[in-house]
Formats: structure tokens, C-alpha cells, sequence
């Protein structure tokens, strides 16, 4: 009995052990973790940009202006839209500068406002810009609606400006022994400076520039009997101007003056013809009559040549200045006159009054 227990407990033992050792080939795993992953949080989307509610635009009203094909008028034009793009608008508006009344007379015009509308009528061209001109000036003041009808005619027909022009060392006007006139002498051939000038001169109603220098006509004209007069390029001297140049203006250029200068700048008499020919052509367009004055008698580049002395009984001088006036009216189809003095270096003892006007 003993032996028969002993025998079934090694069987057992024996079949443990194979078990153990892998008798069962079927592998085992570790359970699979049944724990829920969790859930990935989506981000939240970014809010829609929300667009502004949109500004209510006042109207886009305007002052569409319009002209005679006159350099007048389309000047008055410009100066009119300048001011109405610095004025706020209630409504359109129209304006016209185009009409012209001759009955009106000259520099003339008047102003018929109407629903949003003002028509400019000039008695001439010139007339016709003052008109505008008005226009212009009560819009930058108070806004268009306050231009009134209104009508006007000149009390004074010729309103002037004196300039004493200096053109060169070797043509200087009267007040050149300063620094204000030296400072200017390139200004004087700048166009830029003349069309600043002019414009100006027309808004405060000037209608005539005259120029005054000693002697203008070398740096203006060229003369075919006095070939080497005429002057090219434009010279300013280098030597300061002091208190010792008289009043008689006999020594603004001085011996030292020409070896002592600068040219300030480089063109020919042919293009200072060209020029000055532009000068008075812009001055009429801004109705501007243009003026040529000079005193007497001086002479500076031309002293010694072909006989020429500041003597008033000097024939070749008398002759001289003669065919310079000759020379500026033909040259200068736009020039509207010359202008003479009994200048300061003519003579002025007893008696000689006759000689002085007999020379102008």
C-alpha cells in the first residue's frame, strides 16, 4: 500500500514538472490593459475675425471748374481749384470762367452766382482772371458758398512795380552796391523765380512790371555794328561791397572788379534773348505789361570801344544808345515800352537842361 502511493505521487510529480517545463506550447501573454485611453481634447476654433462695421462716407461732392482756352482764365482755373481742395463741400458745384463782355470793359468782370453754380465774365482776358481771381479768394476765406454775385472795374488802370534788375557785374542797376542785390543776380535768370513773380503780381491785381538798370543793353541785345558788345554767361564780382560807391552809381564797377569775379551762370546773348523773350511772354499771359527803364548815362563793358564816352555831347555815345533802343523794340515783340531818365550822370549845372533833354 505504501509502495503503490509512493509510485502515483512520483507520477504526479513527473507530470508537474514536465508542465512546467513547457509540455503546454501554447504562449502565454500578459492580459491586455482594457483601461479606456483618453479622449483628445480638440482645441477650440479661433473665433471669426468680426468685421467693423463700416464708416458711413460723407458724399464725395466737388467744384468741377471750367475755362476759356486763355492763359488768363486757366490760371484763374488752377488758383480756383487750389482753394475749393482746401474747403469742405455741402453739394457740386460748377464754375465758369469763360465768358467775355467787352461792354464790360476792360480788366472788368462780374460774378453771377446761381444753385451751385458761379459764371465769371470778364470785360477782357485780363477782366476774365480778375474775375476768377475773386472767386478764388472768397472760397479760401469762407468756402464757396459764400461767393456772392458781385461785378468790378478798376479804379486805377495801371498798377505798377518798379524793380531795380541786376543782370551782371558788368550791367548792374542802381542799387547794386548791396548784398541783397548781389545775392540776386542769379535769380534774375531764373525762370522759376519770374513765373513765382508774376503769378504773385497777378493775384494782388499789379498789371505792368518795369525793370530798372544803368545800362541793360549789352546783357539783353546784340547789335551787328558793335559786334562784342553784347555780353555772354552772367558775372558777379567776388570783392565785398563797402560804404565808399557814390551816389551818382559812376563807380559800381571798379578796375579791381575784372579780374575779381565769378560766373554764376553760363549762357549765350542768344539764349539771354530767349529768355527774357519767355519773361514777357509769362508776364502777359498774367496781363502784365513789361517795362524797360534805364538811367543815363553810364557805360561799362562798352567804355572805350568804337569811341563811346559818357559825354552827353558825344555823338558816337548818342548814336550808340540810339541803335541799342532800336534793338530792344525789335528784339522784344512782347516788350510794351522803354523808359528814359535824366539819370543821375547826365549833366546838372544852370544851362544845361536843354542838353539833357535834347539827349532823351
Amino acid at each position: 500500500m505504501k509502495k503503490s502511493l509512493s509510485i502515483l505521487l512520483a507520477v504526479c510529480f513527473v507530470m508537474t514538472a514536465l508542465a512546467s517545463c513547457g509540455g503546454n506550447n501554447t504562449p502565454t501573454t500578459a492580459p491586455a490593459d482594457t483601461t479606456p485611453a483618453p479622449a483628445v481634447q480638440n482645441e477650440e476654433p479661433a473665433p471669426a475675425a468680426q468685421n467693423p462695421e463700416p464708416t458711413p462716407q460723407a458724399p464725395a461732392f466737388a467744384v468741377t471748374v471750367s475755362s476759356a482756352a486763355l492763359p488768363q482764365a486757366e490760371f484763374a482755373k488752377s488758383e480756383i481749384e487750389k482753394a475749393a481742395a482746401n474747403t469742405s463741400l455741402n453739394a457740386d458745384w460748377s464754375v465758369s470762367v469763360e465768358n467775355i463782355d467787352e461792354s464790360l470793359g476792360a480788366q472788368s468782370y462780374k460774378i453771377e452766382v446761381g444753385e451751385n453754380s458761379v459764371t465769371v465774365t470778364g470785360g477782357d482776358a485780363t477782366g476774365l482772371m480778375y474775375g476768377g481771381l475773386q472767386v478764388a479768394d472768397e472760397i479760401s476765406f469762407g468756402g464757396i458758398e459764400s461767393v456772392k454775385s458781385s461785378s468790378a472795374a478798376p479804379t486805377v488802370l495801371n498798377r505798377g512795380i518798379k524793380l531795380n534788375i541786376s543782370l551782371d557785374m558788368r550791367t548792374p542797376s542802381y542799387t547794386d552796391a548791396g548784398d541783397a542785390a548781389q545775392l540776386n543776380i542769379e535769380n534774375m535768370w531764373d525762370m522759376d523765380f519770374w513765373r513765382a513773380e508774376l503769378d504773385e503780381l497777378a493775384r494782388n491785381r499789379f498789371n505792368a512790371l518795369s525793370i530798372w538798370n544803368l545800362n541793360p543793353f549789352p546783357s539783353m541785345v546784340k547789335l551787328a555794328d558793335y559786334p562784342d558788345i553784347a555780353l555772354d554767361d552772367v558775372w558777379k564780382t567776388t570783392i565785398p561791397f563797402d560804404g565808399s560807391y557814390n551816389g551818382t552809381a559812376t563807380n559800381m564797377v571798379r578796375e579791381e572788379h575784372w579780374s575779381n569775379y565769378e560766373v554764376v551762370k553760363t549762357m549765350t546773348i542768344d539764349e539771354k534773348i530767349d529768355f527774357w523773350r519767355s519773361v514777357m511772354a509769362y508776364a502777359h499771359d498774367r496781363g502784365i505789361k513789361f517795362y524797360v527803364f534805364t538811367w543815363n548815362i553810364y557805360l561799362y563793358g562798352e567804355q572805350g570801344k568804337y569811341g563811346l564816352t559818357t559825354d552827353i555831347d558825344n555823338e558816337a555815345t548818342r548814336a550808340y544808345y540810339r541803335a541799342c533802343a532800336k534793338a530792344m523794340v525789335e528784339t522784344y515783340p512782347d516788350l510794351d515800352g522803354i523808359g528814359i531818365t535824366a539819370g543821375e550822370n547826365m549833366k546838372w549845372e544852370a544851362g544845361d537842361e536843354e542838353k539833357n533833354e535834347s539827349w532823351l
